[in-house]
């Protein structure tokens, strides 16, 4: 029994390959996400799931339907503008988030100051100003004028940024480390919480996200 489980592992694990590989040439190709039908009943009874791309704030189905993605899920999980997820929608109303296509990355170095509202947080770069979750703000626990890591995508234009690091403000020397430097579609980075905001660890976790419910 054993041995039947870890094979199925194994097929699992290489069909999960191939599929992040054709979607990346895909996406090469064509400069596009992969047209995917949203997915209905396929669960476990009682489950609906759905997949779709993430908009800085919700998953958008290829319906053009809206579902709302905790904040919290989004800003601990650095999702950035384009990514494709999947919902689980469970009998209870419950929603499970997965990442299953992170988009192809870059980081830039950006000012967290506050917006025209006075009540939220942009994300300022050199050429560009992104919205930031106000979750974000609060995980990080960022103030206006600090320096932050930002992700956005690569190749698209984008509203929303996501934080992956945070710089006390001004104690950044050289970010060419750090600017315009690609991420691969499949990686993510994450910083050791322990650590001092000064100082950057990354370390590559897994493709997928775990799931998260709210």
């Amino acid at each position: 029994m054993g041995e039947e489980t870890q094979k199925i592992k194994e097929l699992i694990e290489s069909a999960e390959r191939s599929i992040r590989e054709a979607r990346r040439m895909y996406q090469s190709m064509t400069g596009g996400s992969v047209p995917v039908t949203p997915l209905v009943n396929v669960g476990g009874e009682g489950e609906n799931i759905v997949e779709g791309r993430f908009d800085g704030q919700s998953m958008i189905d290829d319906a053009g339907k809206m579902y709302p993605v905790s904040a919290n899920y989004a800003s601990k999980s650095k999702l950035v503008e384009g990514d494709r997820l999947k919902l689980t929608i469970m009998d209870n109303g419950s929603f499970i988030f997965k990442q299953i296509g992170p988009i192809e990355r870059n980081r830039v170095i950006a000012t967290i100051r506050e917006d025209e509202t006075g009540r939220g947080f942009v994300a300022e770069a050199e050429d560009k100003t992104y919205k930031i979750l106000f979750a974000s703000v609060t995980y990080f626990k960022v103030q206006s004028g600090d320096k932050v890591v930002l992700l956005v995508p690569r190749d698209k234009p984008s509203i929303w940024g996501a934080i992956e690091n945070v710089l006390e403000a001004g104690a950044f020397g050289n970010t060419n480390k750090f600017v315009d430097n690609p991420i691969e579609e499949g990686e993510n980075h994450v910083a050791e919480s322990m650590m001092d905001k000064s100082e950057i660890k990354q370390e590559k976790i897994e493709d997928k996200i775990g799931d998260f419910e709210w």
